[in-house]
């Protein structure tokens, strides 16, 4: 059942039963957006009340944003390979649901999670980073198109530091040689 409860030429709302739950959701569309939210009765005179209240405080610009944690728990429903789904959860609940917290997710900026980044790369290395960015990247993208961020923030790709060891100094090649000889005479000595 999917039934038209709000139109005013701008904003559409129709608020609709799923047939594998007892419950009302809510589906609303504005100018090419649109959102989906579980209106948590099973009462439909309640949800249509629910959907109208949702509807008004919308338009008033105090529509409920999703929180950080919200959104990647709806994403993590998407990921088809358990696999992945596991290495973003981790990723997910080691980091990023700890430090977006309960922001909204159109609170998080490119200069947080710039802040994030320099907080990481003190813990870790930046190959480790950037494993850990592809995954709020995907987060990201599926909130983009779900119309809940208009833009994604940048996130800039780690570069790799170089391990190189310092080279040795004459002193210390010449004590190495020396050794090495030395050793070498023990053995043939034998």
């Amino acid at each position: 059942m999917k039934e038209m409860v709000y139109d005013d030429g701008e904003i559409k709302g129709w608020i609709y039963n799923r047939l594998d739950t007892d419950k009302y959701y809510q589906y609303v569309a504005e100018e090419g957006k649109r959102w989906r939210k579980s209106l948590k009765t099973n009462n439909l005179i309640n949800a249509k009340m629910k959907v109208h209240n949702i509807i008004t405080s919308y338009k008033n610009g105090v529509y409920d944003v999703p929180q950080f944690k919200d959104i990647a728990t709806d994403f993590l429903k998407t990921v088809k390979s358990k696999t992945r789904q596991g290495f973003h959860r981790d990723r997910l609940r080691a980091v990023f649901i700890p430090y977006f917290d309960k922001q909204k997710i159109t609170e998080i900026t490119t200069k947080s999670i710039e802040s994030l980044i320099e907080q990481r790369l003190q813990q870790v290395k930046p190959q480790s980073v950037n494993k850990e960015l592809s995954t709020l990247t995907q987060v990201l993208k599926y909130a983009k198109k779900k119309s809940y961020i208009k833009e994604m923030p940048q996130i800039e790709k780690q570069k790799e530091t170089e391990a190189k060891r310092d080279a040795f100094t004459d002193l210390e090649l010449d004590e190495i040689l020396t050794t090495a000889q030395q050793r070498i005479d023990e053995t043939n000595n034998r």
